[in-house]
């Protein structure tokens, strides 16, 4: 499983309100840019995409970046769906973000690199959550008040009475970003993370831990189907063969329907892999698939 969280940092609710909407021209293409909440550090301009920080206020001096998009959102900026994130059950949240981001993004070996995709949520009450889109699927997430007992280089650590262990750490970093960020986006801005995974009873949850310059965030998570996530925003969303789509297990074994798919998959890559040729007969191969693939 490779997560990152976005680093949330604690924000009083006073700040999380919504505003009159300010408005300003990008400093790109000039088109209008509208900042709909307060406390909005960061915005893209719909336009050309740009990142603009607006971080000394609309009045002072905008920066802003060039960035080309390369992966839209799968749910639209703008969308609304009522979401059980963590212990919050029953919130109707919105999607004022969308990132892109990327995994062991200093490893020489391409296979070893990942992405995934990062969706910042807004409740009016409960201020802000994020929700991962990966290979391994999906998962909702708030960050912690407190933190687990042990640190992040830890095998295991503690948190509300369970025990996770650590499945992988790397170095992070933001490639794409759309919407509003109640904290500066800087470009190019990477992190060190390290992910940890539930055991026993807590299977589904997850920590995650991500340490920047000057601060080391806290982040818990739930596994959330895709159905879930696709019938909260009403969209169409491919299913994954992950924990969030398999429901609980015990142990990590795969149950009766899971394994037939496994054993369908790994026959077929056995019969994909075997000699494949042209119609002459020339320019025969041996094929197999490895990599990361992309991961939220």
């Amino acid at each position: 499983m490779r997560l990152e969280t976005l680093g949330l940092k604690d924000v009083e609710p006073e700040e999380a309100t919504v505003v009159d909407a300010r408005k300003f021209n990008c400093p790109g293409c000039g088109a209008s840019v509208t900042v709909n909440l307060a406390g909005t550090q960061s915005i893209t301009c719909s336009a050309c995409q740009r990142l603009i920080d607006v971080s000394k206020g609309i009045g002072a001096e905008l920066k802003a970046f060039v960035q080309y998009r390369t992966q839209g959102p799968r749910i639209p900026l703008g969308s609304s769906g009522t979401l059980s994130v963590g212990d919050l059950h029953g919130k109707t949240w919105q999607i004022v973000g969308f990132s892109v981001k990327k995994g062991n993004v200093d490893h020489p070996d391409p296979e070893e690199r990942f992405t995934w995709s990062e969706y910042l949520l807004y409740n009016r009450e409960e201020g802000f959550a994020f929700m991962i889109d990966s290979v391994d699927g999906w998962v909702c997430y708030r960050t912690l008040t407190g933190a687990p007992v042990g640190d992040a280089s830890s095998a295991t650590v503690s948190w509300n009475g369970g025990r996770f262990r650590q499945v992988e750490s790397y170095t992070a970093a933001v490639s794409y970003v759309e919407g509003e960020y109640y904290w500066k986006v800087d470009k190019g801005q990477r992190v060190e993370v390290v992910d940890f995974e539930g055991t026993g009873n807590k299977i589904r949850e997850r920590l995650s831990c991500e340490t920047s310059d000057n601060e080391v965030v806290w982040s818990w998570g739930v596994t959330m189907p895709a159905s879930v996530i696709a019938m909260a925003f009403k969209v169409s969303l491919p299913a994954t063969l992950a924990l969030g789509d398999a429901g609980p297990t015990s142990g990590g074994d795969l149950g009766p329907a899971q394994f037939i798919f496994v054993a369908f998959i790994v026959l077929f890559m056995i019969l994909a892999s075997q000699c494949s040729c042209d119609e002459d007969g020339q320019n025969c191969r041996s094929g197999s698939h490895s990599g990361t693939g992309f991961h939220k």
